[in-house]
C-alpha cells in the first residue's frame, strides 16, 4: 500500500538550493569572459576554456530549472517498504536518499536483479547495517530528470539512457517522460523505466501499460486512441461490459 500526500510541496526547495549556486556560478564566468583583454596570454584559449563552462553551466541550469518545474506538480507517492523516519523530500515511492549514509536507496527490481550490485563493499556495509535488502547507490552516480533522481544505464542495442531509480507508479507518468520514453528525439533524453503496472498494450513495437497508452495517444498524432474497455476485450482481458458497449456505441457513430 502507498500514501499519497497532498500537503505542500516537499520537493520544491532542493531545486531551488541547487539552482542559485549554478546561477552565483554563470555570473562569475561571463564577468571572467569580459575580463580577458586583447593583450592576454592565450588570450584566444582562455576565452575558449570559459565559454565551455558557461555552456556547461548553462546546461545544468536548464536541467535544473526543467527538474523545478517538474517537481512543482510532483505528489509524495511513499511505499510502505521506505522506513518512517526517512523525510518525504527524499522519497520517491520505493527509493530514498538516505541523509546520514549518504547513499540511495531503492527496491527497483532492475537493480535488485543484478547480480554485481550485491558483491560492492558500501552495499554489504549498508545491508549488515542496516538489515534492509534492498540496492544502495552512490550519489555520484544518480542526477535529476524531471524531479525524480535517474542513474546513467544502457538500452538493449548499447546506448546510454537514463534510468529512473525507484519504480514508476502510473500516477508518476507524464506525457513528457512518457514521450521521452516512447518517441526520444535522441539517445541523448531518451529515459527508461520499471512501472509497477502490466504493460499489456502493444504499440509499434513497444509494449505500454493503460496509463502510457492514454498518455501516448496525445503526443502521438498518428496514433488511432482506441477505447480502454474496447482494447482490453480485444486483448482477451477482463473488462466492464457495460462500458464496452458504451465504447462500441460511440465508435459506430463515428
Amino acid at each position: 500500500m502507498n500514501n499519497i500526500l497532498t500537503q505542500n510541496n516537499p520537493y520544491v526547495p532542493r531545486f531551488e538550493d541547487m539552482l542559485k549556486p549554478l546561477q552565483s556560478k554563470l555570473s562569475k564566468l561571463e564577468i571572467k569572459l569580459d575580463s580577458i583583454d586583447d593583450d592576454h596570454p592565450h588570450r584566444q584559449q582562455s576565452r575558449l576554456n570559459v565559454l565551455e563552462e558557461i555552456s556547461k553551466t548553462k546546461q545544468e541550469i536548464h536541467i535544473t530549472q526543467k527538474n523545478l518545474e517538474c517537481s512543482k506538480t510532483m505528489n509524495v507517492i511513499r511505499s510502505d517498504k521506505v522506513p518512517s523516519d526517512i523525510p518525504d523530500y527524499n522519497v520517491w515511492n520505493d527509493c530514498w536518499y538516505d541523509e546520514e549514509r549518504k547513499l540511495y536507496v531503492t527496491f527497483n527490481e532492475y537493480f535488485m536483479e543484478g547480480k554485481d550490485a550485491w558483491i560492492r563493499s558500501h552495499q554489504k556495509q549498508y545491508t549488515e547495517e542496516t538489515g534492509i535488502k534492498a540496492v544502495v547507490i552512490l550519489p555520484e552516480q544518480i542526477e535529476f530528470r524531471f524531479g525524480y533522481p535517474v542513474m546513467l544505464q544502457k538500452d538493449d542495442k548499447g546506448f546510454p539512457v537514463w534510468f529512473f531509480i525507484q519504480t514508476m507508479k502510473e500516477k508518476m507518468l507524464t506525457q513528457d517522460i512518457v514521450s521521452k520514453r516512447v518517441n526520444p528525439k535522441s539517445h541523448e533524453e531518451s529515459v527508461l523505466y520499471n512501472t509497477e503496472a502490466d504493460n499489456w498494450i502493444e504499440v509499434l513495437g513497444i509494449n505500454l501499460t493503460e496509463k502510457e497508452y492514454e498518455l501516448a495517444c496525445e503526443f502521438m498524432p498518428y496514433l488511432v486512441k482506441t477505447p480502454m474497455e474496447v482494447l482490453k476485450a480485444n486483448a482477451g482481458r477482463t473488462y466492464d461490459p457495460k462500458l464496452y458497449q458504451q465504447q462500441m456505441a460511440e465508435i459506430n457513430q463515428h
